[in-house]
């Protein structure tokens, strides 16, 4: 039905639905044409202006969003800090690695030696050697 209309055609509109026709039925399209450099130059830098000036736009609005009270609760009240965090160690509480297990950590993986399992501690160097 298609080459049936494109024989109603005249003209450029033919020759662009012989075109279309033939990349529907899988030629690859044609390539684009060539330019100035200088002008392309001058293009793409007026889309970059154009672009840098719609981002400045857009920060100007976000900021003035962020001063003005818009989306912040009505009255004087804080809301509390809910969120992770480091939490605080009571008085009797220990720090450090005296969380109750033996060995420690490497990696994700809780490593034990000898020493950890007897429980003992290294002689310390200032102490003389018995013979």
């Amino acid at each position: 039905m298609l080459r049936y209309g494109i024989s109603n055609l005249k003209g450029e509109e033919r020759k662009q639905a012989r075109m279309r026709l033939a990349i529907e039925l899988g030629a690859k399209p044609p390539k684009k044409g060539t330019g100035n450099f200088k002008n392309f130059l001058a293009q793409m830098k007026s889309e970059k202006d154009e672009k840098r000036q719609s981002a400045d736009e857009r920060s100007a609005i976000q900021q003035a969003i962020a001063k003005s009270n818009f989306g912040k609760p009505k009255g004087g009240r804080k809301k509390k800090f809910q969120g992770g965090g480091f939490k605080k160690r009571g008085k009797n509480e220990v720090s450090g690695a005296f969380d109750g297990q033996i060995g420690s950590y490497k990696r994700g993986v809780q490593t034990v030696s000898k020493r950890d399992v007897a429980g003992g501690t290294r002689p310390s160097h200032d102490r003389k050697r018995s013979k």
